[in-house]
């Protein structure tokens, strides 16, 4: 897809000509149904490389069963292991079904210095 090559290569530029020390960490979504992909991992070892803290997001889980999602999971936590910036924890959700997104809203709002995302609405999320 050019749009996702286009999108990877404008993220590259920006993590390798600016200043990455002022972020706190970086979300990585990727679809659930494919798991970890090739640019997936490129984009894994830049963010490594270059010391950017980053989390994994799986995204639309409604559309896997539990025992697949489940399965995800440790697929990606077994590569996410080996790479240093990468934070320890998955997040998986579902926008369709609201399924994950209060608690990643949570994870951000601490992550960058609010103690609890849900006085911020993240309660009241819609499709």
């Amino acid at each position: 897809h050019e749009s996702i090559a286009q999108w990877t290569k404008a993220v590259e530029n920006y993590i390798t000509k600016r200043n990455c020390t002022i972020l706190r960490r970086s979300f990585l979504l990727i679809d659930i149904r494919h798991g970890i992909k090739k640019n997936d991992r490129e984009m894994m070892k830049l963010l490594d490389r270059r010391g950017v803290s980053y989390q994994l997001i799986l995204t639309k889980a409604d559309k896997l069963r539990e025992s697949e999602i489940e399965r995800v999971v440790e697929d990606t936590m077994r590569i996410a292991v080996n790479h240093p910036a990468c934070f320890p924890a998955i997040h998986v959700v579902s926008a369709k079904h609201n399924l994950g997104i209060s608690e990643l809203f949570d994870s951000i709002y601490y992550t960058v210095g609010l103690s609890n995302g849900s006085q911020y609405g993240t309660d009241d999320v819609v499709d």
